[in-house]
């Protein structure tokens, strides 16, 4: 996204950004103090390294840069028995002395989730 002041008034500034890379989702607003990009409708393929680069007429270029993390949320976990059977609602039940095994996945998110068992 640029932000070009050079030689306009606030109301002349122009803007520019890439339509593929943020598909017309990002804007700047360079009246809020401090000046701000706003990125709409964040998408996975938003993360990565973005630069703030500032152009000064007799002074040397600034650049700072920030890497934007997204979270993903993972599906919904799902509970297995020892036959692979999902167990919705109640497992068992079993009788005393007998060996209990059950698994508990999911899938997706980022980062990657950890999986904790505990009994309310």
């Amino acid at each position: 996204y640029t932000y070009d002041t050079r030689g306009n008034k606030d109301s002349m500034v122009r803007h520019w950004s890439n339509t593929t890379a943020l598909e017309g989702r990002a804007f700047f607003r360079g009246t809020d103090s401090p000046a701000n990009l706003v990125l709409d409708a964040l998408q996975v393929t938003d993360a990565g390294l973005y630069k703030c680069r500032v152009d000064f007429f007799k002074v040397p270029t600034q650049i700072s840069r920030v890497k934007l993390n997204i979270i993903v949320p993972p599906e919904k976990p799902r509970v297995f028995n020892k036959e692979n059977e999902e167990v919705k609602v109640t497992l068992g039940p079993y009788r005393i002395g007998e060996r209990v095994e059950v698994k508990c996945e999911v899938w997706g998110g980022s980062p990657s989730p950890q999986l904790y068992w505990w009994r309310d």
